[in-house]
């Protein structure tokens, strides 16, 4: 059994033991502790915290640099990504059950004075990132004919929302392993300012930031 550590892979012999009902299994099968190409935490951590600033092919490059063997191909970080942005959407769809019990809604204040340098205010920042849909029709060169091709939406909507303690939250809408929408960022921004003003007694001075679009106006 080989076992993949951050500081490479190791070569694991085990005792194989006979079982009726599976066969040829070992300790750690039966147990479901490691299997076949089993990864640990840390080496998934590095995956993923390298693929929000890098390609999935530049990570699987910079693992092989770093263990000085191919660890990961970028189509099993891309898996280990997927599963993990589901994991966590999972986790926000039991926190936003009707059944849980959620801090106050806090007041927010009606209109903020944002030209007083002395105002105080609790920044709500917006924006889409990348693009939000493939375009129909894309050229293949100058001997190719232009190509109809299916247009598929994607949500990259992210709102940052500032802490009362400094720095801001990332917050995004949370998915399936399909990439479809299971809670929306509109749910996560309540449910964080929920969690971090509930106890304030004076009105939330709350100053929203955000461009044009008419979808971010609307939310």
């Amino acid at each position: 059994m080989t076992i993949k550590p951050l500081q490479g892979a190791l070569a694991f012999v085990v005792q194989r033991f006979q079982c009726p009902m599976r066969g040829e299994t070992t300790y750690l099968e039966l147990t479901e502790q490691l299997c076949e190409g089993a990864m640990r935490a840390r080496l998934a951590e590095f995956s993923a915290y390298y693929r929000n600033r890098m390609s999935y092919d530049e990570v699987a490059g910079l693992l092989e640099r770093v263990t000085g063997q191919p660890m990961r191909s970028d189509q099993t970080i891309q898996h280990l990504v997927v599963a993990k942005a589901v994991e966590v959407s999972q986790q926000w769809q039991r926190q936003s059950q009707p059944d849980i019990a959620a801090p106050p809604w806090p007041e927010v204040m009606p209109q903020v004075d944002w030209y007083d340098p002395q105002s105080e205010e609790v920044l709500l920042l917006m924006d889409a990132i990348q693009v939000k849909q493939q375009k129909a029709n894309r050229g293949q060169g100058a001997d190719k004919p232009t190509g109809e091709r299916a247009t598929q939406r994607v949500h990259t909507e992210v709102w940052l929302v500032e802490q009362p303690t400094g720095g801001f939250t990332y917050l995004t809408a949370g998915v399936d392993a399909t990439g479809q929408e299971v809670v929306s960022g509109t749910e996560r921004v309540r449910w964080q300012l929920q969690q971090d003003y509930a106890d304030r007694s004076a009105l939330l001075p709350v100053v929203a930031s955000t461009d044009g679009a008419r979808t971010m106006r609307r939310q």
